[in-house]
């Protein structure tokens, strides 16, 4: 789903790629990710689970909640994402 898209339906999967900021060693950060969400949309202070895997320049995975099959709970708003993440997920 190109970057920007819109969340349709309630359930349905919002999926971006976008380039993240470089990792302390210089690597650029890549971010992909997919939130569930039971509402039509994502506001400040909404629960979302997402799914995440960080790669770096060479494709290696430095981490992703693929590895366990369990997405990350995060509430917007609480401080637990970056800014950046954040904003991602209220577009």
């Amino acid at each position: 789903m190109p970057g920007g898209a819109a969340l349709t339906r309630p359930t349905e999967f919002v999926a971006s790629r976008r380039p993240g900021k470089r990792s302390a060693t210089g690597q650029q950060v890549t971010q992909n990710k997919r939130a569930i969400c039971m509402s039509k949309s994502v506001q400040s202070n909404s629960a979302v689970l997402v799914h995440f895997t960080l790669k770096l320049d060479d494709g290696s995975t430095a981490e992703s909640t693929r590895n366990n099959g369990k997405p990350a709970l995060f509430r917007l708003g609480d401080t637990s994402l970056s800014e950046g993440l954040e904003q991602q997920l209220l577009v």
